[in-house]
């Protein structure tokens, strides 16, 4: 779904996993606070899945495509602790990586 308010599209699917309740806003609001912080972002794609694989099943993988001027910030979060049963948690672990990317890709702009 893409969302017509931001200043930017921002698009939110679930690949082999149910859309759950609050997930879908949560990314949204995450995609917002980094436009509030990198105003240079036009565009945002989250993916939301079960991660692969028989001892990883109950937990979600995110993906995380930010689009910049000349570059896009990629993070694809694969399920790393028992937290990320939540979608909620591999959602905001996926986002506070794609800031810190956001934050250097900025700092290479500006020449430090």
């Amino acid at each position: 779904m893409v969302n017509e308010s931001s200043r930017f599209p921002i698009q939110i699917t679930f690949h082999g996993a149910d859309a759950r309740e609050g997930v879908e806003e949560a990314a949204r609001a995450h995609a917002e606070h980094l436009a509030r912080f990198h105003p240079r972002i036009h565009g945002c794609r989250v993916v939301i899945g079960k991660a692969e694989g028989a001892a990883r099943t109950d937990r979600f993988q995110v993906q995380v495509r930010v689009a910049i001027p000349g570059n896009d910030v990629v993070v694809a979060r694969q399920p790393s602790r028992p937290e990320h049963a939540d979608p909620l948690v591999a959602l905001a672990d996926a986002f506070r990586a794609a800031e810190r990317q956001l934050d250097d890709e900025d700092s290479l702009r500006r020449g430090r």
